[in-house]
């Protein structure tokens, strides 16, 4: 999977998880500041199960507010209350003064924690996300910059290290790190972006080996070194 399909996935993941967990942080303070406590009745019992077998509880209610209007709603439970629980009985209920269909059936609040928590889940997942998609649309930019107008020049394959900001639970990329002469006689070095996992070997037993080196014409220490071109180089 490329960086780019990679970091949109984890982008669109990250920002999905922030939007619903920001929801239900702001429905939790709004309760905590407006909440009202009454008697609503079980409607229905009801269970969710997800690709690791977790089970989550919810119970179906209703309720009336203080002018006599009814509302149904759905509520996350524990599974001693959903156990507990059966159709028809009461159970109580906390919903906003304010807006009386936004409602829960537990005390006004007692959802910040673990929505807080979830939400900078999010915000993480977010950050890493959009930090992996920028990397790689920064890189496939500057290498089509200069591969159109940049001067060719040959390096050499100085080192292969491990790039620990890109690392995952399984997972660490390599970069190249490469040396050239500019055409002032200047030396350089820089690196590349992240190479294939199936070349990581390749890499590793070619340390002294040439290097095809583009370099911007106007500022030589604007430059990159072509991963996938240089292999044909011996």
């Amino acid at each position: 999977m490329s960086a780019k399909i990679g970091g949109s996935i984890m982008a669109l993941l990250g920002l999905v998880c922030l939007f619903y967990s920001l929801s239900y942080v702001g429905q939790e303070v709004l309760l905590a500041a407006t909440g009202h406590s009454t008697t609503g009745a079980v409607m229905e019992k009801l269970t969710s199960t997800d690709e690791d077998n977790h089970v989550s509880y919810y119970l179906s209610y209703s309720y009336e507010d203080d002018n006599g209007h009814e509302y149904t709603s759905k509520s996350d439970v524990s599974q001693a209350m959903y156990d507990g629980s059966v159709e028809g009985a009461p159970i109580p209920v906390v919903y906003s003064s304010t807006y009386p269909s936004t409602s829960r059936i537990r005390a006004a609040g007692a959802g910040l924690l673990p929505g807080g928590m979830f939400a900078i889940m999010g915000g993480v997942t977010l950050w890493f996300g959009l930090r992996m998609l920028l990397r790689q649309i920064y890189w496939d930019n500057k290498l089509a910059r200069l591969m159109t107008n940049g001067e060719q020049r040959t390096g050499r394959l100085v080192a292969v290290e491990e790039d620990k900001t890109g690392e995952t639970e399984d997972y660490i990329p390599l970069v190249l790190i490469y040396a050239f002469t500019d055409k002032t006689g200047q030396e350089r070095t820089g690196k590349t972006f992240h190479v294939k996992p199936r070349d990581h070997d390749f890499w590793k037993g070619r340390i002294g080996c040439p290097l095809d080196v583009r370099v911007n014409p106007a500022d030589a220490a604007d430059h990159i070194a072509l991963v996938e071109e240089s292999k044909l180089l011996g």
